[in-house]
């Protein structure tokens, strides 16, 4: 560590900073972990999870220890930086204004000519032009990956949850189609905190809500306003290891066609259409 770290390192001072940084930051990570193990056991629900987990306690206590060891020579080399940049400053600067006023008492294109013209300077700053150039090309990315960024809307999401683990609630914008497909046994669908069932298992008359369709394991839907769409599977206890996992698409009509009107219960009950799947009896 004292070869990376140091006075005498081969390693340019801002990449030991950077290095540094990332290493705090990974024992930040480390200490968080450790402090709110509990915590993340509980809100852990595969089995796996809570393994790596528990793996991980030895490896962060490991981190934290490099870190705390990183964070003495992080400081010198900051404080070092800083001296360097305040001692050579004023140097820098008074170099750069005897340039300047050079070129400026030059001025006039017959002078700046004998003097080498623009071509000469931009070859003898061409450092200072690329670093220019460089934080140009650097804030136009930047403003660029911003504005995506807050234009971009996601339209496709792959979801994976283990036994008894919540999934995410879902905006379904007004007249936009959602493609839903999974192999998981889905139980029912909440729309808008109010639950359907759409169990197989389940007949019409063991509960109100039980449609009397039967959804396949891909099918699109598209609701007239906005509504919050939340799916519930069935789990098996080896899920507690290994994962399910669901896909959903925006803008996308693919497999059976599923309409508001199919989740009215008494019409779906009275006037169950025959393209769809009809309920029996096991």
């Amino acid at each position: 560590m004292s070869n990376i770290f140091g006075k005498d390192s081969a390693v340019p001072a801002p990449f030991q900073i950077v290095l540094g940084a990332i290493i705090e930051y990974l024992g930040y990570l480390s200490l968080q972990h450790i402090i709110h193990y509990g915590e993340i056991q509980t809100s852990t629900y595969s089995t796996g999870g809570v393994i790596i987990n528990f793996l991980l306690l030895p490896v962060a206590a490991v981190v934290i220890i490099i870190a705390f060891i990183v964070l003495f020579s992080l400081t010198a080399i900051i404080i070092r930086s800083l001296y360097i940049i305040v001692k050579e400053a004023p140097n820098v600067i008074r170099n750069e204004a005897v340039v300047l006023r050079q070129i400026w008492e030059n001025r006039g294109i017959g002078k700046f000519q004998l003097f080498g013209g623009l071509s000469f300077y931009l070859h003898l700053r061409q450092r200072v032009v690329a670093y220019l150039l460089a934080c140009l090309s650097i804030g136009i990315i930047a403003w660029y990956f911003v504005f995506t960024q807050h234009e971009y809307e996601k339209t496709y999401w792959k979801i994976h949850f283990y036994r008894n683990e919540p999934t995410p609630e879902f905006i379904f914008k007004p007249n936009i189609s959602y493609t839903f497909e999974s192999s998981a046994d889905l139980h029912s669908i909440l729309l808008n905190d109010y639950q359907y069932i759409v169990s197989k298992y389940m007949d019409l008359e063991d509960n109100p809500a039980v449609l009397s369709l039967i959804f396949p394991d891909k099918w699109h839907v598209k609701f007239p306003d906005t509504t919050r769409v939340q799916f519930i599977f069935y789990t098996d206890p080896i899920n507690e290891i290994f994962s399910q996992s669901f896909e959903l698409w925006a803008d996308k009509e693919e497999g059976l066609k599923i309409t508001y009107n199919d989740f009215i219960f008494e019409g779906v009950k009275q006037y169950p259409k025959t393209k769809r799947y009809t309920r029996t009896r096991n």
